[in-house]
């Protein structure tokens, strides 16, 4: 579906030292890079963020992790370690939250001690409830 309003997009593509789940170039930049992750502990997301550290150059503006639960009954609770995760990050300077399951993040530049990178966050619930 990406690949019908962009010219490029790509799922686990290599990009500076490391590679990237879903990437969507256009116009030979990157318009959007994000790490997919399922969520087993805290560190998932600590994890997912030392990943894109690993590849986000300075040309990128939009970047997101993207979180699944599929084993977790209390999303709220979730919800709650996600954030925890965020606000207790090393590199953490700020987070506004879009919604309930969704925050924009800013973080220290691990190669520029000076700017800082937005990454989006977003936590999906596809937890299956057997009732």
């Amino acid at each position: 579906a990406l690949n019908a309003n962009y010219i490029v997009a790509t799922g686990e593509s290599f990009r500076a030292a490391g590679k990237t789940d879903i990437c969507v170039n256009f116009k030979d930049k990157s318009a959007f890079i994000a790490e997919c992750k399922v969520w087993h502990k805290a560190s998932t997301f600590t994890d997912a963020l030392n990943q894109v550290y690993s590849y986000a150059t300075w040309r990128d503006c939009k970047i997101a992790i993207l979180i699944f639960n599929l084993n977790n009954k209390d999303f709220g609770q979730l919800l709650k370690k996600v954030e925890e995760s965020i606000k207790s990050n090393e590199h953490y300077v700020s987070a506004v939250s879009k919604a309930e399951n969704e925050w924009e993040c800013k973080f220290k530049s691990k190669a520029d001690s000076n700017s800082n990178i937005t990454v989006n966050v977003l936590v999906a619930d596809y937890y299956l409830r057997k009732e």
